[in-house]
């Protein structure tokens, strides 16, 4: 059932708050400034690595739950059916010559006739700012309207993960409080999520006639 899903999501969640709250407590006990800021500056790149560590194994849940379910192709979205098929699609696309041409599309002539397989792997390109999770919710028939008040401020951790990341000292933060709206950012997204992949289970989105 696909309540076991969305439980292990919710626990998923909750771990990873539990880990960022422990940011605060370690914060409140050091007296050393620059330890504080050491930390401080480290918890930009953990809460992306939660962000995107979050999306895909919620994502992973939800394909390991529809292989599960073995639907065949006539029964799912369209989006949903592009999404399973993609790779194949892309083959195709990029196939030079008639012969391969028609070798890819036998392939996927012959998996639209078989049960749908959803791959293990969701890619994030390994940075999940706004633009890739509309791509994410568009490929999973989610509205990403609901993530829409996270826009800027989403894209602006990234950006500052980004340059923490290439070795820039361009940002610093002296106290718990200039990094905490980026944590409760991070949980908002996630509930937001959750609420999402919610309706997607509870409203049948990953069938075939059902449209935001």
């Amino acid at each position: 059932m696909y309540d076991e899903v969305l439980q292990e999501i919710e626990l998923d969640k909750d771990w990873r708050n539990l880990e960022l709250k422990k940011i605060e407590i370690i914060c409140q006990k050091l007296d050393n400034q620059d330890l504080n800021q050491l930390i401080l500056k480290s918890t930009i790149p953990m809460i992306y690595a939660h962000w995107e560590g979050f999306v895909v194994s919620s994502l992973r849940k939800v394909n390991n739950y529809l292989n599960s379910s073995n639907f065949q192709s006539s029964a799912l979205h369209i989006n949903l059916l592009t999404n399973a098929y993609e790779e194949s699609i892309k083959n195709l696309e990029s196939s030079l010559g008639y012969e391969k041409r028609v070798k890819h599309l036998s392939i996927i002539f012959e998996k639209l006739t078989n049960k749908v397989g959803f791959s293990s792997k969701v890619d994030v390109k390994s940075n999940l700012k706004f633009n890739v999770l509309q791509e994410i919710c568009y490929k999973f028939n989610l509205n990403i309207n609901s993530f829409t008040e996270y826009e800027r401020d989403l894209d602006r951790v990234l950006h500052i993960r980004n340059s923490i990341a290439h070795g820039e000292n361009a940002y610093t933060f002296e106290k718990y409080e200039e990094i905490v709206i980026y944590i409760n950012l991070l949980s908002n997204l996630m509930d937001t999520f959750h609420t999402e992949i919610s309706n997607f289970f509870n409203n049948k989105k990953y069938l075939k006639g059902f449209d935001l």
